[in-house]
């Protein structure tokens, strides 16, 4: 006869495998909804409306279709895209409001523009 530990220690390993593999999956998939909740400006540890749910499916809707459509085209690249598909629909508010990270993104080019301006003006003196 067959040992009966023989026969539960695979199968018990396969089991803790294969809940390790769907926990694994969970985690992917929740950790890329958040990032699309916080990419289109909805709640991402709040429950969502009616009307923030159906913009996530059809963000996700325009999303596969655009990779479908565009498939050497990176992600970034296509969430864009999606994003602004959405907007033009009125699926998406036209613009998010000006952000903290919006501003910090503006200054620095600022500040490199009077850098650059700067250093070409010292040019001009020195060839001048």
């Amino acid at each position: 006869m067959h040992d009966p530990l023989r026969v539960a220690i695979p199968l018990g390993l396969g089991v803790v495998i294969l809940l390790l593999g769907l926990l694994l999956a969970r985690l992917v998939s929740s950790a890329k909804k958040r990032e699309i909740l916080k990419r289109l400006g909805l709640p991402v540890n709040a429950k969502l409306s009616p009307q923030q749910a159906n913009a996530l499916r059809a963000f996700e809707d325009t999303d596969m279709k655009l990779q479908r459509t565009f498939p050497g085209i990176s992600d970034k690249q296509r969430h864009v895209m999606a994003t602004d598909v959405l907007r033009d629909k009125g699926v998406l508010p036209k613009r998010r409001s000006a952000t903290s990270k919006s501003t910090a993104q503006r200054v620095p080019s600022v500040v490199l523009h009077r850098e650059v301006t700067a250093k070409d003006r010292g040019i001009e003196r020195e060839m001048g």
